[in-house]
C-alpha cells in the first residue's frame, strides 16, 4: 500500500492502535487513555488523519468504529466521503465494501450516524451503539452539552478491545464545555500535546 506521511504530532494516536495484552490482561500501549481530544484550525489534517486511522483501525485491528457528527444531514456530505476517500490511499478499496451508511470489513464496520434526531435536540436511540469499541465525533464542537458526550461515551464498552472516543473540534471558545471539562478542569493549557490521565490531547495549527 501507499506510504502516508503524517506530523509527528499524530504519532501518539497511532500507538493506541494496538490490542495487545500483558500477562494480566490489560491493554499494553498507554493503556489508559480512553479520550483523545483533536484540536486545530482548518486544514491542519485533524480529520484526514482520523478518516485513515478509523480505516486501519478497522482492516489491521478489526475494530468497529461509530464516526458521527451532531447533525444527522451533514453525514453523508462530509464525514462519510473524508474516510471513504482513505480507502484507496491506503490500498483497502478492494477488500472493503463501501457502502451509503458503513464501510464493512468481514464482521467489523465503520458506522456512519448523525447523534441529532429531527429538528429538536434529541439524541439518536443509543441502544443500537453496542459492538462498538471506538466513538469519533468530528465538529465535535457540535455537541451541546458533557450529558450527551457521557450517553455515547458510555455506550461504547467493547470486553475485547481497547475502548475509545475521540472528539475533532476547531479551536472552541472558552464557555464551551469540552473546553470547561477537557482543559479548565484538568488543568490543561492551549495547544498542550500529550497525555494526562485518561486523555491524550493532540493540537495542530498547520
Amino acid at each position: 500500500s501507499n506510504e502516508v506521511i503524517f506530523s509527528n504530532k499524530f504519532k501518539p494516536l497511532f500507538s493506541l492502535l494496538s490490542n495487545e495484552r500483558d500477562e494480566n490482561g490489560k491493554l499494553k500501549h498507554l493503556p489508559k487513555v480512553d479520550t483523545v481530544i483533536m484540536t486545530g484550525g482548518r486544514l491542519s489534517s485533524k480529520s484526514f488523519t482520523c478518516g485513515i486511522f478509523s480505516a486501519i483501525a478497522l482492516v489491521d485491528y478489526h475494530w468497529n468504529v461509530l464516526y458521527t457528527r451532531y447533525t444527522n444531514a451533514s453525514i453523508v456530505d462530509s464525514v462519510k466521503p473524508e474516510v471513504s476517500s482513505k480507502l484507496e490511499l491506503l490500498g483497502f478499496e478492494n477488500i472493503v465494501k463501501d457502502t451509503n451508511t458503513h464501510i464493512e470489513y468481514g464482521d467489523n464496520r465503520i458506522a456512519f450516524k448523525g447523534i441529532k434526531t429531527g429538528s429538536k435536540s434529541q439524541t439518536a436511540n443509543l441502544k443500537s451503539l453496542s459492538g462498538f469499541n471506538c466513538f469519533v465525533n468530528d465538529e465535535a464542537e457540535e455537541l451541546p452539552d458533557f450529558e450527551t458526550f457521557k450517553k455515547i461515551f458510555y455506550s461504547i464498552r467493547s470486553h475485547e478491545l481497547r475502548n475509545l472516543t475521540i472528539l475533532i473540534l476547531n479551536p472552541t471558545t472558552k464557555n464551551h464545555w469540552i473546553y470547561e471539562e477537557f482543559f479548565i478542569n484538568r488543568g490543561i493549557d492551549d495547544g498542550f500535546n500529550g497525555v494526562k490521565e485518561n486523555v491524550m490531547y493532540i493540537h495542530t495549527s498547520y
